[in-house]
């Protein structure tokens, strides 16, 4: 009897082995779209033997499997207070093994004072270089809960490459977070496999040797809320029959919508604060991913064996009210001089601790055509589009990654 296909589960488990002949399951992920396996593929190789009659046909022979799905899901912060230790998100960690890693910032502190670039802490030397902060709660006119990136904690002296929109005061508390970010050394570049169990009121099907082959962060504009898009390869499948629904609990830790953060865009090296505000944000993630295929699987009609990470390419675009009349307008000339590299912090969700996200990309470049003035529903709006790249601060692979993502 065919079921609804509105209705349907995605369990999931790291592989310690590529494509492994293991079934169990001890994760769910709490998908946002629906379970389609229409993408799963086991091909046919056309059989070309000699027939002697005319409407003789050879039998075909079995290939190997492939193809790919997709999962859907939010991002919805830390899901609870950073203002002390951090306990890390099955979510978050699914994310740094497809986009590199998740790193602590540290724990949640206190000011003492200080200056919007310089704040003074309680603690000493407890944020991590290249992570993220969230000082103060949103609306303060001092931290307002916006991200900023640490560059150094000596002491209690906590240098930020952002500067903040005002001081901090005694006893205003610095939110910390968990930061996604990618390797940017080959030594480190790694790719963790996964299986899949794909549940349907019909057919349920495990999947196994599962890689990231693309990642893109959407839902980042006005009235939105975030989300990952994040397409699975897959090397073997097959049929299996479990109960359904279920038994597995997701994390379901509710995003906010996106409000009440900032766009900040500075030369690099310049913390001096220049906030924009925009209303719409998309980040696209080239993860650079190859798949090796090869006769050694470890399961019938399997083709790929394993997956390397190339260069990745990651691509942010954003819309933006257009200057007033000038000779100099800001994005044009930001255009004109790609060489002078310019730090990028997107903050979201500055409200509610535990439902912030902030988007870290330490060093861009335009991208594409010079950017010119267009019509956003009836404002005069400009398109910006930037392209990552490698941070020149070596001190460790978070403070040289490209792009953070950072859980608040």
């Amino acid at each position: 009897m065919s079921r609804t296909a509105a209705l349907g589960a995605v369990a999931y488990e790291t592989e310690t082995g590529w494509a492994e002949d293991v079934d169990t399951f001890t994760l769910r992920l709490n998908v946002l779209n629906r379970v389609d396996l229409s993408g799963l593929v086991h091909g046919q190789i056309e059989n070309t033997s000699t027939m002697q009659y005319m409407g003789e046909r050879p039998v075909p022979i079995v290939g190997v499997q492939g193809g790919q799905f997709t999962t859907v899901i939010h991002l919805p912060g830390h899901g609870t207070t950073t203002a002390g230790a951090l306990t890390a998100r099955e979510y978050e960690t699914l994310l740094g093994n497809i986009i590199g890693t998740v790193t602590s910032t540290g724990t949640g502190d206190t000011a003492t004072g200080g200056t919007a670039t310089v704040p003074t802490t309680t603690s000493a030397a407890n944020f991590t270089a290249g992570g993220v902060v969230f000082p103060g709660v949103a609306m303060d006119t001092r931290g307002g809960a916006q991200a900023a990136v640490v560059s150094t904690h000596a002491a209690n002296s906590l240098t930020l490459l952002n500067a903040l929109p005002g001081a901090l005061t005694n006893g205003d508390v610095i939110y910390s977070s968990r930061v996604v970010h990618p390797y940017e050394s080959i030594a480190s570049a790694t790719c963790q496999s996964y299986r899949f169990l794909l549940f349907t009121g019909n057919m349920q099907v495990s999947c196994h040797g599962c890689w990231p082959m693309s990642i893109k962060i959407s839902g980042l504009g006005n009235n939105e809320a975030p989300i990952a898009t994040i397409t699975w390869g897959v090397s073997a499948w097959k049929y299996v029959s479990t109960t359904f629904p279920s038994a597995l609990t997701p994390e379901t830790y509710t995003p906010a919508a996106c409000a009440g953060g900032s766009l900040h865009v500075a030369t690099v090296g310049t913390a001096t604060r220049t906030a924009f505000n925009v209303r719409a944000f998309d980040l696209e993630i080239d993860l650079g991913m190859v798949p090796q295929s090869n006769t050694g699987g470890v399961r019938t009609y399997q083709g790929i064996t394993g997956c390397i990470r190339g260069p990745h390419k990651v691509t942010a675009s954003f819309t933006v009210n257009e200057d007033t009349a000038t000779a100099t307008p800001t994005w044009p000339t930001i255009w004109d001089d790609p060489a002078t590299a310019k730090f990028l912090v997107y903050t979201l969700n500055s409200a509610t601790t535990g439902k912030r996200l902030a988007i870290v990309l330490p060093r861009v470049q335009p991208k594409g055509d010079k950017w010119m003035q267009m019509d956003d529903g009836g404002v005069n709006s400009n398109r910006v589009m930037v392209e990552a790249t490698s941070s020149l601060v070596t001190t460790s692979a978070l403070t040289q990654s490209s792009y953070r993502i950072a859980f608040g």
